[in-house]
């Protein structure tokens, strides 16, 4: 799951394995607070990057684990 809390934009959100390469890509509308559910049931275990980035250029990267 990925909160938003007070935003107002579209944004990209893309999950990368740890050599770099996308594993899923998603876009979302965010008017306020949100939670956006993102579903990867399929993938492995293991440490995944997570990037958020705006419409208007603001961008996050997180690290994931995913059991």
């Amino acid at each position: 799951n990925v909160e938003f809390s007070n935003l107002n934009d579209e944004y990209t959100i893309t999950l990368r394995n740890m050599v770099g390469q996308i594993v899923g890509t998603e876009r979302v509308n965010v008017n306020g607070s949100n939670v956006h559910v993102m579903n990867y049931d399929n993938l492995s275990s293991g440490m995944y990057l997570l990037e958020v980035n705006s419409a208007k250029g603001a961008r996050a990267v997180y690290r994931v684990s995913i059991k």
